[in-house]
């Protein structure tokens, strides 16, 4: 038994596989936590931006805060919405261009 090399179990092997998967089941859930509260703060964040772009705007405009508007680009007379003033004060993509208008459904929408 001298000459034979020491070598690990099929137990050891299954041992160490076992408690390596209990680790990682165990790391799951604070990810999946952690994916949420980041999740939070980047709709947060948005949120923020555009209470910021409403004050910019109204203090650009003598305090008047910016009109509701028509979605719709055909509809010219009433398409100066909020929606499509405010990008322009951030220095966002038009509302027109803005990719969750073309993306497929369940799309990420980077202004959510």
């Amino acid at each position: 038994m001298q000459g034979r090399d020491r070598a690990f179990t099929l137990i050891e092997l299954l041992v160490v596989i076992a408690v390596i998967a209990t680790l990682a089941a165990l790391s799951l859930p604070a990810l999946s936590r952690a994916r949420r509260h980041a999740e939070a703060a980047f709709c947060l964040n948005n949120l923020r931006q555009w209470g910021l772009a409403t004050q910019l705007y109204a203090l650009d405009h003598d305090d008047l805060l910016p009109p509701e508007g028509s979605p719709n680009p055909s509809d010219t007379a009433t398409n100066v919405g909020w929606y499509i003033q405010l990008p322009a004060v951030l220095d966002l993509p038009r509302y027109h261009d803005m990719p969750w208008r073309t993306n497929p459904a369940g799309a990420r929408d980077p202004y959510a």
